[in-house]
């Protein structure tokens, strides 16, 4: 395999990503809330049957507001990271 190859067919659970690991998750979509600050940006809180994790867009379209309606199952291809005590993706794909 090549030296930076990253897996985007392999699911993980929310409770398997590692912090500073890219990786594909299934989850649905359990809140979205927009926050004013620094940088505009939208955090969805996003669950699987293991645990839950914030995804932060800071750059974001109606495609993707219509993409993620509360309820709605979808596919998320990520860096986890953290900060403080908060696990977290951002630039989710």
């Amino acid at each position: 395999l090549p030296r930076d190859y990253e897996d985007k067919q392999t699911i993980i659970s929310i409770r398997d990503a590692h912090v500073g690991r890219n990786v594909l998750l299934a989850v649905i979509v359990h809140s979205v809330e927009f926050t004013n600050g620094k940088r505009r940006s939208m955090a969805v809180t996003v669950a699987d049957e293991t645990g839950k994790i914030t995804l932060r867009f800071y750059h974001y379209y109606q495609a993707l507001l219509e993409q993620l309606q509360i309820g709605q199952f979808v596919y998320i291809f990520a860096e986890v990271l953290q900060y403080v005590f908060q696990v977290y993706c951002v630039y989710a794909l």
